[in-house]
């Protein structure tokens, strides 16, 4: 019943994220315009790489360490202190190591400075200790609170292209106000800390460990923040601003299609500890069968309605984003399955090294292909490259655990889901070939959303799936 609430509290908290673009997007989209955009990205994604290497791997590492420790809070009062003071410490560095690095002639140096309270956000940063406790209403309502406040800040003061550093300080003061507000939830979950016992020679345990994770951690990243920061400097911040709007919406879906894989990791690793397989990979089975029935329709349905949604969502001068969305929506199905193999096994059950290994080979093959991509193709060699390593990703993961789950069995109802996806996106093309230009994008985007969703759940009733006959046991338990 808790790693349900949990789901729902995530879940909500996902769709929430999904909702509130919706409102600042578009109208921000259209008062900074292309360049704001992408000066905005460039800036961004450049502090992105301070701070993770700053964090290192330290989150990760603290959610797994506290899962497995829950029910003891002597241990996890000294898990969270080691963590916390060392994390502070790393991140402290990378900010001092990142103002004499970024001069201060540069031309966008007073909007670096502005997206460096992510430094701040990061060092205050406490999320993955709720996370590892699997306490995710704590996240979830102080997040959703401070969200909102920030959306309604952003509409009453960014009114011209000049805004754009207001901007971005609204929007990381939104994100470290949050952070910070956590903090007081922390009394009656730990006991204070015993600074003697602290800064010894156990002080630097986490290093390790924290590095293994680490790597993959950054080579995650690197797909997303590397890409925008060699378009910026290979193509052009405009092109970068393109590849920002595309990357957000998709992201934006892949963080409700993992939303389970989130709650799902301190489960596996609490499991894990007490010696629990089975267990773990009935729910690797159940993970994977959701997986593949939200991003298979969702892949199809975004790509379907793109061409009608960026000049609706962004305005006018954003149809390049339109390309870059029909190729990244492939990512969706990519990463919901290297999500389930990797996230929610290969790091709960300490298979560290294998989970590296899958996303640096991905990553040396983005770092490898895309200077020559972004060359010759702009934003759009990119993404087809970032689509290349995500691929290889899941590829390398069902390699190294082929031995230890069937896949055969682990993706047995996946032709289901194909079977209704296709249906459903062969009637949404058809129809929107006759609704072309007759009807207003909102309109058409509203017909495809509802009527395909309609095809798809009634296809899944009539394939008798895992995900909608799970859904009627559900309903007759409520």
């Amino acid at each position: 019943m808790k790693l349900f609430k949990n789901f729902i509290y995530n879940s909500a908290y996902q769709v929430l994220i999904l909702f509130l673009p919706f409102i600042t997007m578009p109208y921000v989209s259209r008062i900074l315009g292309p360049e704001g955009i992408g000066i905005n990205s460039y800036t961004y994604s450049t502090v992105m790489f301070f701070t993770l290497f700053g964090s290192l791997g330290l989150s990760m590492y603290g959610t797994r360490e506290i899962a497995t420790v829950q029910d003891d809070i002597v241990k996890r009062s000294n898990i969270f202190w080691n963590i916390f003071i060392f994390r502070f410490c790393t991140v402290l560095i990378a900010w001092v190591i990142f103002l004499f690095v970024i001069p201060s002639k540069n031309e966008y140096y007073i909007f670096y400075l502005a997206q460096s309270i992510l430094f701040l956000s990061t060092m205050c940063d406490i999320s993955w200790y709720f996370v590892g406790m699997e306490q995710f209403k704590t996240i979830v309502a102080r997040n959703t609170v401070l969200k909102v406040i920030t959306v309604i800040l952003i509409i009453i003061y960014i009114k011209h292209s000049d805004d754009l550093l207001i901007y971005i300080i609204f929007v990381n003061l939104g994100t470290l106000v949050a952070n910070i507000s956590m903090m007081a939830s922390l009394r009656n979950n730990i006991k204070k800390p015993v600074w003697g016992k602290i800064f010894t020679t156990r002080f630097f345990i986490p290093f390790l460990p924290a590095i293994a994770l680490f790597l993959p951690n950054i080579a995650a990243n690197i797909y997303l923040l590397l890409n925008k920061v060699m378009i910026g400097k290979l193509d052009s911040v405009v092109a970068a601003g393109f590849y920002q709007q595309a990357d957000s919406i998709v992201k934006i879906i892949v963080a409700v299609v993992t939303s389970l894989g989130t709650v799902l990791m301190p489960r596996v690793s609490n499991l894990f500890a007490t010696n629990q397989m089975t267990k773990i990979k009935q729910y690797v089975h159940k993970s994977m069968d959701f997986s593949l029935f939200l991003s298979l329709p969702v892949m199809a349905g975004l790509s379907s309605i793109s061409a009608y949604f960026v000049p609706w969502f962004f305005g006018s001068g954003y149809n390049k984003v339109i390309v870059l969305i029909d190729i990244e929506s492939i990512t969706l199905i990519l990463i919901a399955i290297s999500n389930v193999l990797g996230m929610q096994f290969l790091v709960p059950t300490r298979r560290t090294r294998e989970f590296t290994l899958s996303i640096s080979i991905g990553a040396i093959i983005n770092i490898a292909l895309n200077p020559l991509a972004i060359v010759y193709w702009g934003a759009v060699g990119a993404m087809f490259v970032t689509v290349i390593a995500e691929l290889v990703v899941v590829l390398v993961q069902v390699f190294v655990l082929r031995h230890e789950i069937s896949f055969i069995s682990l993706f047995k109802q996946s032709w289901k889901y194909c079977v209704c996806t296709i249906i459903m996106t062969l009637v949404i093309v058809t129809l929107n070939y006759y609704m072309n230009s007759s009807y207003s994008n909102w309109l058409i985007i509203a017909v495809d959303v509802i009527l395909g969703s309609l095809i798809y759940i009634i296809g899944n009733s009539l394939l008798r799936t895992n995900m909608f006959l799970e859904c009627l046991r559900f309903i007759k338990k409520g």
